[in-house]
């Protein structure tokens, strides 16, 4: 079953940030240029439609190599300019 709405941005954080053992922090300051906007989400703040696309693309176009894309989310294709992070 795949998950919707938020709860794939925050699958995809999680799994990245696994992957990468960085906090959410660094995560949030590369992806949304906004070290605290992950925490706030997390703590129930709001985010555009558009800003959640834009950072699962960035996600797609720098996943680490060796890790698993979180299975009940859909992956955008990665840009063939992308490289990692």
């Amino acid at each position: 079953m795949m998950i919707r709405g938020i709860d794939q941005f925050f699958a995809v954080v999680d799994a990245y940030a696994a992957a990468t053992g960085l906090p959410d922090k660094t995560i949030s300051s590369r992806v949304l240029k906004d070290s605290g906007r992950i925490g706030l989400l997390r703590s129930g703040g709001d985010i555009g439609v558009r800003k959640v696309a834009a950072a699962l693309e960035w996600f797609s176009d720098n996943w680490p190599p060796r890790a698993q894309w979180p299975i009940d989310v859909l992956r955008p294709t990665p840009t063939e300019e992308a490289g990692s992070p």
